[in-house]
């Protein structure tokens, strides 16, 4: 006959106790995973070095599917502490549900701060409000953009220019949206801050295909930055 030593008795309860912990710990974290946050996380820059974007906002969608989330950008200190009276303003409208982050890819907006303290802010805090899951190209290329004059031909996006041609890399249709950013200049050490975005417009372009917006207003005037982002039909 086989005797039941009490320390097997010990054993077996916490082999069945760690079994439950690690039951319950995947359980919070699928549900964390299905969750608002999902599969993004966030890193601020805000400093890029010469001849690129300060104040950008790094979306990594880790996950499988792309979303188009609704974020809260909260500016944040030195410390960690929360900078009050500053108002968080994006160009491509991340905070608005308006930018799509492709799966697999990390996708950027930039931000720009307003309010006596700005100066004061350091990094960002960054929570997913809501977020919807769409159909898109996974691990997307870039859409490439090109000021053009009068006569169709490529030119400078600083100059005066009379529309942007969107060209699709990908093997799929996408939609993209453009905004015309015009920067501050700051003194040594500082940031760069965008200081008006002005929207061209936003269209579905085909797969392995270019289109063209016509650019009104000011953003015809010239940029000091020419970007597209991925969105949505919706806002097409």
């Amino acid at each position: 006959m086989f005797l039941y030593h009490p320390a097997l008795r010990v054993l077996a309860a916490v082999a069945a106790f760690a079994l439950v912990a690690v039951f319950l710990l995947v359980t919070v974290l699928r549900a964390a995973s299905n969750g608002p946050q999902g599969s993004l996380t966030f890193a601020y820059h805000q400093h890029n070095g010469s001849g690129r974007m300060d104040q950008t906002l790094e979306i990594l969608n880790a996950g499988s599917s792309a979303v188009v989330p609704r974020l809260e950008i909260v500016p944040v200190d030195s410390s960690g502490a929360a900078v009050a009276g500053v108002h968080v303003s994006t160009a491509y409208g991340s905070d608005e549900g308006r930018l799509l982050a492709a799966a697999q890819t990390i996708s950027l907006d930039v931000l720009a701060f307003t309010g006596g303290d700005a100066p004061k802010v350091a990094d960002v805090r960054v929570t997913v409000l809501a977020s919807a899951t769409v159909e898109f190209p996974v691990a997307p290329q870039e859409v490439v953009v090109q000021a053009v004059d009068a006569a169709g031909e490529p030119t400078s996006k600083y100059g005066p220019f009379w529309s942007v041609e969107l060209t699709n890399p990908n093997p799929k249709k996408v939609t993209a949206g453009v905004v015309c950013i015009l920067w501050d200049q700051p003194p040594a050490g500082q940031s760069q801050q965008a200081r008006i975005v002005i929207p061209v417009g936003v269209t579905t372009i085909a797969a392995n295909a270019s289109t063209t917006i016509r650019a009104g207003g000011a953003a015809a005037d010239g940029c000091g930055s020419l970007k597209a982002y991925f969105t949505t039909l919706d806002h097409a």
